[in-house]
C-alpha cells in the first residue's frame, strides 16, 4: 500500500496489526509497527496528532525496545545457565553453585528493574529459576516455581498460540523434571493439564505429541511402582496410531515407550514378546 502511495490505507493496517502484535505478545513486530506509525506521522508533518500524544507514542516505542533488551538478557542468562549445568555432573558441588551466583544475581537485577515486565520476561524468569532449582537440588523451590509457571500459562499465555506448542513443551519439561527427581506424586497434576490439550480443534500432529507424552508419563509412574501388568494393560488399551513410529514426535520419547513395553513383558515372563 505504501509503494502504491495508499498511505492512509497503510496506516489503518498498521494500527490493526499493532493490536494483534500486542495480543499475541509479538514484541519485535510491535516495535516495527510502532516505528512505521511514527514514520507515517512524520511524512504527514504530524497534522493529525498533538505533541503530547506524539511524545506518548515515542515513549511507548522506547518501552518496547527496553522490553526487547530485557528479553534478550533473560535469554542470554538462561542459555548460559543451561550450558553450564548441562555440562556438569548431576551432583552440583558447593563450589559449582558459587560459580552460578553471578548468573543468578544478574537475573534478579533484570527482574528488579523499574520497567514493567512483559509476559515473555516473566516466563523466562520462571524457566530460569525452575531449571536452577532442579539442577542445584532445591526441589521444594522448583515445585513452587512449576506451579507459578503453569498458572502464568493458563491465565495469560495459553490462548496466544494455536495450538499451544509452548505450553505443551513447558508441561512436558516439568514432567521430565519430576521424573528426574523421582517425584511421581506431583506428575498427575501436570498430566491432567496436558490432557486438556487433546482437543478436536487442534491439529492431528499436535494431538499425537500430547497423547504420546501422556502415555509415557503414565508408564513412568507405573514403572516406578513396578506395576508391569498394568503397563501391559495400558499399552493394549492404547490406540495403535499412538504407538506407531512417527517423525512428528521426538525419537527418544517413542524409544522409551517401546523400551518400557518390552521391559514389562520381560518382568511378567513373556520374554518372546
Amino acid at each position: 500500500m505504501q509503494e502504491r502511495n495508499l498511505q492512509e490505507n497503510a496506516f489503518v493496517e498498521i494500527k490493526k496489526n499493532k493490536l494483534l502484535a500486542s495480543k499475541y505478545q509479538q514484541t519485535p513486530i510491535q516495535y516495527l509497527l510502532m516505528r512505521e506509525e511514527l514514520n507515517y506521522l512524520s511524512k504527514s508533518n504530524f497534522k493529525s496528532i498533538k505533541e503530547k500524544e506524539l511524545l506518548s507514542k515515542q515513549m511507548a516505542a522506547k518501552d518496547i525496545l527496553r522490553d526487547l533488551r530485557n528479553i534478550q538478557e533473560h535469554n542470554t542468562l538462561y542459555e548460559i545457565l543451561k550450558y553450564r549445568l548441562s555440562n556438569t555432573s548431576e551432583i552440583i558441588s558447593e563450589q559449582s553453585k558459587q560459580r552460578l551466583n553471578d548468573l543468578v544475581l544478574n537475573e534478579i537485577a533484570i527482574i528488579n528493574t523499574n520497567t514493567k515486565q512483559s509476559l515473555e520476561s516473566k516466563k523466562l524468569h520462571l524457566l530460569f529459576q525452575s531449571f536452577y532449582f532442579i539442577k542445584t537440588g532445591d526441589y521444594r523451590s522448583a515445585l513452587r516455581t512449576f506451579y507459578i509457571l503453569n498458572e502464568l500459562y493458563e491465565k495469560k499465555l495459553l490462548n496466544i498460540q494455536d495450538p499451544p506448542v509452548d505450553y505443551f513443551s513447558m508441561l512436558d519439561g516439568i514432567l521430565e523434571s519430576l521424573r528426574m527427581i523421582d517425584n511421581y506424586q506431583e506428575m498427575e497434576y501436570y498430566i491432567q493439564r496436558m490432557e486438556q490439550l487433546d482437543r478436536q480443534d487442534y491439529p492431528d500432529f499436535f494431538r499425537l505429541m500430547v497423547k504420546k507424552s501422556i502415555l509415557l508419563s503414565r508408564i513412568w509412574i507405573l514403572s516406578n511402582s513396578q506395576k508391569w501388568n498394568e503397563i501391559i494393560q495400558t499399552i493394549q488399551l492404547t490406540d495403535s496410531t499412538i504407538l506407531d513410529l512417527t517423525y512428528t514426535v521426538p525419537l527418544q520419547k517413542q524409544m522409551e515407550i517401546f523400551f518400557y513395553t518390552a521391559l514389562s513383558y520381560y518382568h511378567t515372563g513373556q520374554s518372546t514378546k
